[in-house]
């Protein structure tokens, strides 16, 4: 199969599987807003980022390895699931000493942090066995246990949150059940007791897997802080009101999150199989050119309907929260960027850059918190992340040249990022009655600055189609 063809086959399937969670993300936002307060709502979502930090510590990022050396052509699949789970084990053991300890002691949260680290452990049960399905090419079936922990999900949260109004409490009770449910769910899809054997535990394989993914957990905390150290922050600088505020400013751009999410699990795995290709500079440049001119005209058509659309789905309460979405929209533009860079110390095997690389970031975006929350307020927070990223993208594309030459057509680029910018501006200086006019006409300039590359993509789904349609008849 073509290279980009199976690019765009594992895109569309990952789609499946992951469009649903991302979609439910951002749908399950006035739910949210009218089953919990903004204080109640700014502490979930402080729970929830907590346990985002906690993951990769418990698991030693075990369900990285897993995908990367079940695609190792010289490993048995029955060996990587079995010392991946071994791993998990071991992390199994102390998180429940942890959440028992925790439990003993006399906090006034304590339930909901053990509920938390109870949370962490099954996510990371359910990462291993997904990540272990799309590593052994078993793509519908990663698809369809995101499709499961998407429907388990909604469905406990409206059962938690409307119908047993249980709050915190129950926000978090519906993402234990749904992992549990999706690990029952690949458990029995994959048959994984019969890939499973106490005879195939394998020490060095073991020390393998985590000399691999132990890098990955220092830049997996450095990745967290870049996108939620600022919740914290927030809390400290300017009190959990304004963390309920914040958090629906993060959850709106988590629509190029979706994007980049599916494509970034095919990418892995097209980058990790076209690296020792000839031709991968090539290709790398071309993937990269199209979806920065994807996501950036995404971009500027949502900043369009933005402000509309935050004001007629969230409660009168976060009505104000629109104003510092811009600026997120960009971080997680630019997180996007780094990911795909990042893409390439993993297909390399060299993780170590993945974290050096983090680090400076996340140096610029918490200090710039720091800085600016106290000044400027919440609209700091997106600023600070903005920065952050924007240093980690730039860092990546000078520091992976040495394993492929990615060519950026900065002409364009850099024009389309000085159109959302300008966007940026009109939201918030351009008089109502001609804000949207004026947004839309910055957005006919994007579509004339990028008009070759749209016009390649309508030719080549047209001779897409014309051959499909001689084939088939």
């Amino acid at each position: 199969m073509n290279k980009y063809k199976k690019l765009l086959s594992n895109s569309l399937v990952f789609t499946i599987g992951n469009l649903g969670s991302k979609l439910l993300v951002f749908l399950l936002v006035p739910l949210y807003t009218y089953a919990m307060t903004p204080q109640e709502y700014g502490m979930a979502d402080l729970y929830q980022t907590t346990a985002n930090l906690l993951l990769p510590l418990i698991t030693m990022n075990v369900f990285d390895a897993t995908l990367r050396f079940a695609m190792e052509k010289s490993m048995t699949k029955e060996s990587v699931l079995t010392n991946s789970l071994v791993v998990w084990c071991f992390s199994a053991v102390f998180t429940c000493l942890g959440a028992c300890i925790i439990y003993a002691l006399n906090l006034s949260n304590k339930w909901y942090l053990a509920l938390l680290l109870t949370f962490n452990l099954f996510q990371g049960g359910q990462s291993i066995l997904s990540q272990y399905a799309r590593g052994i090419g078993k793509s519908k079936i990663f698809a369809a246990g995101g499709v499961i922990l998407t429907f388990l999900t909604g469905a406990l949260n409206i059962l938690f949150l409307v119908y047993l109004p249980l709050g915190i409490t129950g926000y978090l009770m519906s993402l234990v059940l749904a992992n549990v449910g999706t690990i029952l769910f690949f458990a029995g899809t994959l048959s994984i007791w019969k890939e499973i054997s106490f005879k195939i535990i394998d020490k060095k394989l073991i020390w393998q897997m985590l000399y691999y993914a132990l890098p990955l957990i220092p830049s997996s905390i450095l990745w967290w802080l870049l996108n939620a150290s600022s919740r914290y922050f927030v809390l400290f600088f300017l009190g959990a009101g304004a963390n309920g505020l914040l958090a629906v400013a993060t959850k709106i751009p988590s629509i190029i999150s979706i994007f980049n999410t599916i494509f970034t699990q095919a990418w892995q795995i097209s980058a990790i199989e076209e690296y020792d290709s000839h031709q991968k500079s090539k290709y790398y440049s071309d993937v990269f050119h199209y979806l920065a001119t994807f996501l950036l005209l995404g971009t500027s058509a949502f900043m369009i309907v933005l402000k509309p659309i935050v004001e007629k789905v969230v409660s009168s309460d976060y009505a104000s929260s629109w104003q510092y979405v811009p600026f997120f929209m960009l971080s997680m533009l630019f997180s996007s960027f780094s990911d795909f860079f990042g893409t390439n110390y993993i297909a390399a095997k060299q993780t170590k850059g993945v974290f050096m690389t983090s680090i400076y970031g996340t140096i610029v975006c918490v200090l710039l918190q720091v800085v600016l929350l106290p000044i400027i307020g919440l609209d700091g927070a997106g600023l600070s992340a903005m920065l952050g990223f924007l240093t980690t993208f730039l860092l990546r594309v000078k520091d992976t040249q040495k394993f492929v030459v990615i060519q950026i057509k900065w002409r364009i680029f850099i024009s389309n990022l000085l159109i959302v910018l300008a966007q940026i501006l009109c939201l918030f200086y351009l008089p109502s009655e001609f804000l949207y006019f004026g947004l839309a006409l910055l957005f006919c300039g994007m579509l004339v600055v990028n008009q070759r590359t749209i016009l390649y993509i309508i030719m080549a789904l047209k001779i897409k189609n014309k051959t499909f349609g001689m084939k088939s008849s």
